[in-house]
């Protein structure tokens, strides 16, 4: 895998309104297969969610790690450089794809 060299994977997720069955159900079922924990992010109206979800379990898992670990996003959204940067830490590696 791409991301081998940079230790174990410990989480692995993806962030969408599911309701809105925007991802195909195969394709739901091939994540949930391969280990990603899909977690759902109603909007109601609202923006941002899943941004902000994810800004958040970040941050959470970044505070339950003190040790350090990689963290990789697999995104096309700017939204996350500060977070990126934030986390960019001695102990702590940030990838981008």
């Amino acid at each position: 895998s791409i991301l081998s060299p940079y230790g174990n994977l410990v989480q692995f997720r993806a962030y969408a309104s599911i309701g809105l069955n925007l991802i195909p159900q195969q394709k739901r079922s091939d994540l949930q297969l391969s280990g990603c924990h899909l977690v759902d992010c109603p909007h109601n109206g609202r923006k941002e969610v899943a941004d902000k979800m994810i800004i958040v379990d970040a941050m959470q898992f970044a505070f339950l790690n003190p040790n350090g670990a990689t963290l990789c996003f697999v995104t096309g959204d700017v939204d996350y450089a500060y977070l990126l940067a934030v986390l960019q830490r001695p102990k702590w590696r940030t990838i981008v794809i």
